[in-house]
Order: C-alpha cells, then sequence, then structure tokens
C-alpha cells in the first residue's frame, strides 16, 4: 500500500513539463546505442552528469505505458529512445518528453518462450545508411529509425523438413551485435528443443538487397557452415540435442579478431557427452572474420559446474582489460560463479562463487547471474571493478555458508583477482543487468518493483524508487537522464502473459 501511495502521489509530477539538460562535459556524446553500451559490454556510460553527489536528485519525467513486458533494454541516441515489448511491438519515444512518435508490430508466427521481442535493439551505421536492428520471434530485423519501416527481414529458424512441425520455440534472445565493416553478429536458440536443428551464432550482412548470412558456428560441432543454406545446414540431425542456445550477446574484441560469447545449458547432457558433442554450458571465442573456433571453455569439463544443473551462461560477456594489462573475458553463470579467462587463449585467470545460486530442481534453477555485469574503467581504460547482482537464491543445507550468500544481490569483484570489493544486501533479487555512470551502479530490482542506485566505489545504497512493474531492463543512463523498462511474467508458448498490466518504460532525470 505505501508503494502504490508513493506512485500515486508522484502521478501529478510526471504530468509535469521537465526539460532534459544537456551534458556538461565539452565534447562529449552522450548516447546508449546497443546492449551493453559497447562492444566490449562495459554497461557502463562515460559521459554523464549524475554523480554520487547529485543522483538522490533523479525524479520521474515520463512514462509510457506499454501493451507488454519490457525486459529488453532500451537504446537512445539522437533524442530517440527504442525499445520492445513481449507482444511484439516497438517503440520509438521523444527522450526528453515520452512522446511516442511511431510503433511497429513485429510478429513472424515463430513459438517463443517468452516474450516475442525479449533481445534489446542495436542502432548502428550500416552501408552508409543508420538502421535499428532488433528481433522479433527468431527475425532478425532492419529498422528506418525515422518510421519503424521494415527494410529488411530474415529467418534464423534452423529447422527443416518434418522439424518445422515440432512445436519448438525458436527465437533471437540475444542482442545483435555490429563489428568492423558492418559484420552483424548474433545468436539463436531452440530452447533446449532437441530435434530442432543447430543453433549457434550467426554472421550476416545487411546490403540494399537484404540481409546477406556469411557463416554460422554451430557449437554442438564446433563447425563453421558457409555457402548456400548455411542456416539450415545440419550434418547430423539425429544428434541435434539442443546444446548449442547462444542467450548471451557476442562482444567483439577488435584488435584480436575475436567475438565472444557463451551457451545456455543442456537437457540431454548424457547422450550429446556420449556422441562426442557440447554437453554443457561453455564460453566461446571465434574468429569474427571466418567464425573458425578459437577456444572454448567448459566449466562442468573442469569440475566447476553440474552439467545436469541448469547454469546457463544467460549473461553476455564482459571484455575486461586490468590495471596490469590482462585481457580478460569475464561472465556471470546461473551457478553464481564469475569466471574470467585470459581472452586470446581461454585459459582460466580466476573464477569467484559470488552469490548463491537458485536450484529449484534438478535442470531447474532460478538464481545466480542471469543479468549481466558492469565494468566501471578509469579514464585511462583500466578496469577498477566489476559490479553485477544476482537473482533468487535458494540454501544449500549442506552449506552454512550459504545461507549468508543468500542475501547477497549485488557486488563488487576486483578485476585482478576476483576478490570481493564490497556486497550490497539488497531487499529483493535482480533479473537485470547492472550498468554504471559518473561512480553509481543502477540495478534492477525486480522483485521489490524498485530503481536503485549505490556508490560504485563502496557499494553504499545513494537512492531508491519504487515502479510499476518488476525491472528487468538494464538501466541506461545518457546525459541526465536514466531509462529503463518494466514488467515480466510467466507464459508458455505464445501464451497470454497475466502480469502485462504492469509493463512501461520509464525516464528519470536530474
Amino acid at each position: 500500500m505505501k508503494r502504490l501511495a508513493i506512485v500515486a502521489l508522484l502521478a501529478g509530477v510526471l504530468a509535469w513539463p521537465l526539460a532534459a539538460r544537456v551534458a556538461a562535459k565539452p565534447g562529449c556524446e552522450s548516447s546508449w546505442t546497443m546492449y551493453g553500451h559497447d562492444l566490449a559490454h562495459s554497461f557502463q556510460q562515460p559521459c554523464t552528469d549524475i554523480s554520487p553527489a547529485d543522483v538522490a536528485g533523479l525524479l520521474p519525467r515520463w512514462h509510457v505505458h506499454t501493451a507488454d513486458s519490457v525486459t529488453a533494454s532500451p537504446a537512445v541516441a539522437d533524442g530517440v529512445l527504442y525499445d520492445g515489448d513481449w507482444s511484439g511491438n516497438v517503440y520509438a519515444i521523444a527522450a526528453a518528453t515520452g512522446q511516442v512518435l511511431w510503433t511497429r508490430n513485429l510478429d513472424d508466427g515463430e513459438n517463443v518462450a517468452f516474450g516475442r521481442i525479449s533481445s534489446s535493439p542495436t542502432l548502428a551505421n550500416i552501408g552508409g545508411r543508420r538502421v535499428l536492428l532488433i528481433a522479433g520471434g527468431a527475425t532478425l530485423y532492419a529498422l528506418q529509425p525515422s518510421s519503424g519501416a521494415v527494410l529488411a527481414s530474415i529467418s534464423l529458424d534452423p529447422r527443416s523438413g518434418a522439424e518445422l512441425t515440432n512445436g519448438a520455440p525458436v527465437e533471437v534472445e540475444s542482442s545483435p551485435t555490429v563489428g568492423s565493416g558492418g559484420v552483424i553478429y548474433v545468436g539463436l536458440d531452440v530452447n533446449e528443443t532437441a530435434g530442432s536443428g543447430r543453433t549457434g551464432l550467426v554472421a550476416l550482412a545487411l546490403t540494399t538487397s537484404g540481409f546477406q548470412p556469411l557463416w554460422k558456428f554451430d557449437p554442438e560441432l564446433g563447425r563453421v557452415y558457409t555457402g548456400a543454406g548455411l542456416l539450415k545446414a545440419d550434418p547430423s540431425p539425429a544428434t541435434d540435442f539442443g546444446c548449442g542456445d547462444v542467450w548471451s550477446s557476442p562482444a567483439i574484441d577488435a584488435a584480436s579478431g575475436l567475438v565472444l560469447f557463451a551457451t545456455a545449458n543442456c537437457a540431454n547432457s548424457a547422450e550429446a557427452k556420449a556422441s562426442g558433442q557440447l554437453w554443457s554450458e561453455a564460453m566461446f571465442a571465434v574468429s569474427a572474420g571466418s567464425g573458425a573456433p578459437a577456444w572454448k571453455f567448459q566449466p562442468a569439463a573442469v569440475g566447476q559446474s553440474d552439467p545436469n544443473a541448469d547454469d546457463d551462461f544467460g549473461a553476455s560477456p564482459n571484455l575486461i582489460t586490468t590495471a596490469s594489462g590482462r585481457h580478460l573475458d569475464g561472465e556471470g553463470q546461473k551457478s553464481a560463479v564469475y569466471f574470467a579467462l585470459d581472452r586470446t587463449t581461454g585459459a582460466e585467470v580466476w573464477h569467484q562463487l559470488a552469490g548463491q545460486p537458485g536450484n529449484v530442481q534438478a535442470g531447474n534453477a532460478i538464481g545466480g547471474f542471469i543479468g549481466s555485469s558492469a565494468v566501471e574503467s578509469s579514464s585511462r581504460g583500466t578496469a577498477q571493478r566489476i559490479i553485477g547482482a544476482t537473482a533468487l537464491p535458494f540454501p544449500d543445507p549442506s552449506d552454512p555458508a550459504s545461507i549468508d550468500r543468500m542475501t547477497w544481490a549485488v557486488r563488487a569483484l576486483d578485476p585482478e583477482t576476483g576478490r570481493l570489493l564490497w556486497v550490497d544486501r539488497l531487499a529483493a533479487p535482480c533479473y537485470g543487468a547492472t550498468s554504471v555512470a559518473g561512480g553509481v551502479a543502477f540495478v534492477p530490482d525486480t522483485f521489490s518493483d524498485t530503481v536503485e542506485a549505490l556508490d560504485a566505489t563502496t557499494g553504499t545504497p545513494l537512492w531508491a524508487f519504487p515502479l510499476d512493474g518488476p525491472p528487468s531492463s538494464t538501466p541506461v543512463v545518457v546525459g541526465d537522464a536514466l531509462y529503463l523498462g518494466t514488467g515480466t511474467g510467466e507464459q508458455g508458448p505464445n501464451g497470454q502473459n497475466v502480469l502485462a498490466g504492469a509493463s512501461g518504460i520509464w525516464a528519470f532525470g536530474l
């Protein structure tokens, strides 16, 4: 009741016309054009007016109610915010006022496990034109940012023949990343459904004729497919065990020419292992040019994960440069372990049990790192701390320390060693990515319907605000403003989300 009263009290504030301030730093271009902010997935905004001293002054600027949950993170540039919801609607909204400029519904008819749009949009310049890349169902779209007109689309569904009738959820939950020469990298998944073709990572070009697939990396077999029909290539249909799902958004290391990503859990681990295929979650690096595999790190293979547990890599990789000059690939797993690997070789540098997983039963977990972590770096580009939040935990009766770890909702790790620097014990778990800007860490506190701000150096709470629904969207900072989506739900294939009414997009400003 108290939260509802606060929201009602602030309803009048939402109606006030609050003009957006521009960034105070000369020559500082403030935008957020992709999931994770940049190709390294730092989730850090280096250009902002927000600081620990003034973050408590954030107030609502506007709120747009959406047709269904918004778990995707917004892209904001040139005064416009873009995001999508679970019903398949894409929204373009004036960032300063909240005016809806256009909407576009994307529905390719594919079966999906959760929302029709759950991956975040990407704004990019490709071939001399500005495009908005966004996935709906199993289809990748290129939209005209000014109008929402569909410029190109391509289905990444790997199924063919009789497989097409198996009803598998086939979707793109990975947010597209654009690398050198305008090459687009995106993952796809079949929600662990065996007999549904080969998933993995796809590289595409976008020309005036539409999308052109360049190659596809199959994590199950460790193979690269090229040429005509590469999207549906399947050299061994009898061993499609659904173990190659890619949820994470790929990061790109331009210096080494590598694309880095990770895979989800496997429901047919024993069969996959017996056939010599990928049989549990793994972190990968492949050549950005050819898709050729560079290395693979599989925690279960070295005894650091249970192949029968639901320990997906659902979070996306962080590319980290430490003060000592090490170049790392870091990623949190649903096991609540954060792994840091040598970016070139894939050799483990350190790992840290940074919380408590939420293993409800075999093959089903609702805790650990689900949202991605942020990397706060200095002006010289060296990482100072990794800040991440975890989801719903469950105690381990055999481990008394698990009781304490259950209250670790947000933590900061030392990039060199993985040592815990600070822990914040939030009131509720978090399913979204953490972001950082101006020395402030922003956390979507999912289960308390709140967005919170912590001092990035100490973890001290600085600000919190109640929302209209549970946030699982990254808090995106542009200039002196903060944007994020709300809403979540539990729904079967193409079912209705009973929590759709508690959904929207918020803007706050100083």
